[in-house]
C-alpha cells in the first residue's frame, strides 16, 4: 500500500475508534471510573493542586452531574495509597493540559464552566489522546507487519487484532487507562527493535533503553519485554562492545524509570518496593486454566482470536521464535501472579501490550487460510471473530 493508503487507513482508524469513545461516553457520561481514577489522580492533583496528595482525587464521586460542577465535597482524611504506576498518567499531560488551558479561558468567560480537572472538557481531551495511541501503534504494527508479509495480509492482520480482540474495548471504549499507552509503546519498541536488529549503534540501544523505561513505567510488569534485548548476544560485535550495549540501554532504562522509583519512595519508603509484587508471585503453580478458561473473562474464552494468534505463532516458531518466547513469558507472568484477574476486566486485558508480538502468527494464520479456504468459508470465519468479540463486549457491558 502507498504511504497515502497508509494515511487514510490511520484517519479512518482513530475517527472509529474516536466515534465508540464519544457515544460510549454521551450514554455513560463519563470516562474516568474503575481503575482510571487512580491513574487520573496523579495527573488531576499534580497540575491542579500542585502536589501529590490525593485524598480529594480518590475520596470524590466521580459522576457526570459531580464532574461538572465547581463545589467540593468534603472528603475523608484518611490517606489512600495510589499503588498504580505513573506512566501513563505523564504521558497524558499534553491532552490534560491543552484542556486545562481552554478550561480556564472559558471559566474566565463564564464562572460557571468548570476548569476543576475533572469535567468533560478533560476526559474527552485525554481519551482522545489514548485513542490516538492506540492508533499510531496499530499502523506501526501495520509497517512492521507489511516488511514480513504482503501488505494486503498485514492490513487484514491489524483490522482483525483491533476489532477482534479486548484491543477494541479498551481502545474505543474504555479508553482512560494505562493499555493505551502501552500497547502504543510495545508496538514502538518493537518496530524498533524489529528495524535495528542486524545492527545497533549506539544510539538504537539508547532509543531502545528509554521506550522499555516508558513501558516499565506504564505497566510494571511490561519491564519483561526487555527480554527481547538478549539478542545482543547474537548480533556481531565483541564481548565488550555487546556488555557496553547492554550497560548504556539499562542505565537510560533505570533514568527513565527513576520517577516511579522517587514515586515509590514518597508513597511507600522505598525505592524498589512495587505494591504489584505484594500480591506474590507463584512460578510453580500458575493459574493456567483461570488464565485461559475462566468463564467470568478467560482469555480463550472471551477473545478467542488469541488462540489463533498462538497456533499461528507455534506453526512458524522457527521463524518467530523470539516472538513467541517473549509471548509465552509475558502469559506465564501473568499466570503466575495473585492478581491475574485483573478485577472488572474484560477478558485478560494485561495480554494487550503482547498483541503486536501476538500478530505475526495471526498474520501466518491469514496467509494460510487465504490459501486453503475458498472466499466465502474465508470471510464468514474473518467475520466470526469480529461479530464475536464486539457481541462480547455488550454482553460484559450488560
Amino acid at each position: 500500500m502507498k504511504t497515502v493508503s497508509q494515511k487514510k487507513m490511520f484517519f479512518s482508524i482513530f475517527i472509529v475508534l474516536s466515534c465508540i469513545f464519544l457515544l460510549h461516553y454521551k450514554i455513560v457520561g463519563q470516562a474516568v471510573y474503575g481503575d482510571g481514577r487512580f491513574y487520573w489522580a496523579y495527573l488531576r492533583s499534580a497540575v491542579k493542586d500542585h502536589d501529590l496528595d490525593l485524598r480529594n482525587e480518590l475520596n470524590r464521586e466521580y459522576s457526570p452531574k459531580a464532574n461538572n460542577t465547581l463545589q467540593e465535597k468534603p472528603f475523608e482524611k484518611k490517606q489512600i495509597f495510589n499503588w498504580f504506576p505513573i506512566g501513563a498518567s505523564i504521558s497524558w499531560l499534553p491532552s490534560f493540559g491543552i484542556a486545562d488551558g481552554l478550561a480556564n479561558i472559558l471559566h474566565r468567560a463564564s464562572p460557571s464552566f468548570p476548569n476543576n480537572g475533572y469535567s468533560d472538557i478533560y476526559q474527552i481531551m485525554v481519551g482522545l489522546q489514548n485513542v490516538l495511541f492506540v492508533s499510531v501503534g496499530i499502523m506501526l504494527l501495520y509497517r512492521l507487519l507489511a516488511s514480513y508479509f504482503k501488505p494486503f495480509i498485514s492490513y487484514l492482520a491489524i483490522i482483525l487484532v483491533l476489532f477482534g480482540t479486548n484491543l477494541l474495548y479498551y481502545g474505543g471504549v474504555d479508553v482512560i487507562n494505562s493499555h493505551q499507552f502501552s500497547f502504543f509503546m510495545s508496538s514502538l519498541f518493537l518496530y524498533y527493535w524489529a528495524k535495528t536488529n542486524r545492527k545497533r549503534k549506539a544510539t538504537d540501544w539508547t532509543i531502545l533503553g528509554a521506550i522499555l523505561g516508558f513501558m516499565a513505567m506504564a505497566r510494571t510488569q511490561d519491564g519483561i519485554f526487555g527480554l527481547l534485548l538478549l539478542d545482543v548476544f547474537f548480533q556481531k560485535n565483541t564481548v565488550l562492545e555487546k556488555i557496553q550495549n547492554v550497560l548504556l540501554s539499562g542505565i537510560v532504562f533505570l533514568i527513565v524509570f527513576s520517577p516511579q522509583m522517587f514515586m515509590w519512595k514518597y508513597v511507600f519508603g522505598s525505592y524498589i518496593v512495587s505494591p504489584y509484587f505484594q500480591g506474590g508471585f507463584n512460578f510453580l503453580l500458575p493459574h493456567f486454566l483461570e488464565v485461559l478458561f475462566n468463564a467470568r473473562n478467560g482469555l480463550f474464552i472471551w477473545t478467542p482470536l488469541y488462540i489463533l494468534c498462538f497456533i499461528g505463532m507455534f506453526a512458524f516458531r522457527k521463524r518467530f521464535l523470539p516472538f513467541m518466547l517473549i509471548s509465552l513469558a509475558q502469559l506465564y507472568l501473568i499466570m503466575s501472579w495473585s492478581g491475574w484477574n485483573q478485577g472488572e476486566s474484560f477478558s485478560i486485558r494485561m495480554m494487550i501490550t503482547g498483541l503486536p508480538y501476538l500478530a505475526f502468527g495471526l498474520a501466518v494464520i491469514i496467509k494460510a487460510a487465504i490459501k486453503k479456504l475458498n472466499i466465502f468459508w474465508f470471510i464468514s470465519l474473518y467475520s466470526f471473530f469480529i461479530l464475536y468479540n464486539i457481541i462480547s463486549i455488550f454482553r460484559f457491558l450488560l
